[in-house]
């Protein structure tokens, strides 16, 4: 079973929305990274995508999840200050 955790996930903004990615690699001299976007208007939306592909999420920690909620939390706390976001 492919662990994300041992990958990495992205968020930033992009035209006022939040994108998330999740960039999975199994093994990088066998296979391609493989990249998936969630691309939505505010944290509600993008907890609602979440939800809709909760088998892709089931694949990650409850550590890595805390780590991508506090992160859409700062997201849009930046975008309502109309902050510049950086991730930690």
């Amino acid at each position: 079973m492919l662990n994300i955790d041992n990958n990495y996930s992205t968020l930033s903004l992009y035209k006022k929305h939040i994108v998330l990615s999740f960039i999975m690699v199994r093994d990088r001299k066998k296979y391609f990274p493989c990249k998936v976007n969630f691309y939505a208007p505010s944290s509600a939306k993008l907890s609602a995508l979440m939800n809709e592909y909760s088998s892709l999420f089931s694949l990650v920690s409850l550590s890595h999840l805390l780590y991508i909620g506090k992160e859409i939390y700062k997201v849009e706390i930046s975008t309502i200050f109309k902050q510049k976001y950086i991730q930690s």
